[in-house]
């Protein structure tokens, strides 16, 4: 049997694996070069690298405090976290999705019934954002973020505090999940005591994190106190005095 030798010695196939990596070489720098030489092209390109990582986030604005003549707190804001989701991000077979609901205080399937129920709006359009557990503390909310859930994010807001709202509900109102006045002085003050939500640029990681703020475009105005001309004191009194006249009024009509 004849052996068969190729016509091609071990040099021929040296160089042409060498000239492979000679074209790839030269054509990787030859894109290095125009997209430096060329701005139009770096533009497009850099726009379309910041738009996968930078975005445009609202920062929430702190309502103002409401204050009696003493200047004693009656309503006043703290920060919390809320968490929210993207319906179609989130991987809903997976083991993951089970803890998710247990932290979030939900049972899967109903967990999966609200992602369900908001992944369209009346229109029929996507939608990428729905709350999922409102006014966490932020510390539980970060160790949530931590488990890196696909899909699960976490901003700041604000709720607000009623020091003494047994005493002062009836004057003071309150505000809803948004941190809008819906009654009493909350309500005819809003305008004043609601602040400005702003702006700020930050850059987010692929798992929509973000990793750093750039910049602030629009700093947050905070709302501005409201000092009242009831004393918190006499309104205490007078809180005590209708609980304990009832009962009295009730005793002597027994007599």
């Amino acid at each position: 049997m004849k052996k068969f030798v190729s016509p091609y010695g071990a040099t021929t196939r040296r160089n042409v694996v060498l000239a492979v990596l000679a074209l790839f070489a030269a054509t990787v720098l030859g894109k290095v070069a125009y997209l430096q030489t060329n701005e139009k092209a770096q533009e497009k390109f850099t726009q379309a690298s910041n738009k996968r990582f930078l975005r445009i986030r609202k920062e929430a604005a702190m309502r103002g405090n409401i204050l009696d003549r003493n200047a004693v707190p009656l309503a006043v804001s703290t920060p919390v976290s809320s968490i929210w989701a993207d319906p179609y991000a989130i991987e809903q077979d997976s083991e993951n999705f089970k803890h998710l609901a247990d932290l979030l205080g939900y049972s899967p399937a109903k967990l999966q019934q609200r992602l369900e129920d908001n992944k369209l709006n009346k229109k029929g359009e996507e939608i990428h954002f729905v709350y999922l557990r409102r006014g966490i503390e932020p510390v539980t909310a970060e160790k949530l973020l931590q488990q890196n859930f696909a899909g699960v994010y976490a901003q700041r807001e604000y709720r607000r505090f009623y020091p003494s709202s047994d005493v002062v509900s009836q004057v003071i109102g309150y505000t809803n999940a948004d941190d809008i006045g819906i009654r009493g002085v909350e309500l005819l003050w809003e305008s004043w005591l609601a602040g400005k939500a702003g702006t700020a640029q930050v850059v987010k990681d692929p798992k929509g994190r973000v990793v750093d703020i750039l910049k602030e475009i629009n700093p947050p105005v905070q709302g501005q106190d409201l000092i009242l001309t009831i004393d918190k004191r006499i309104q205490y009194l007078w809180y005590r005095c209708r609980q304990v006249i009832p009962i009295t009024l009730k005793n002597v009509s027994r007599s």
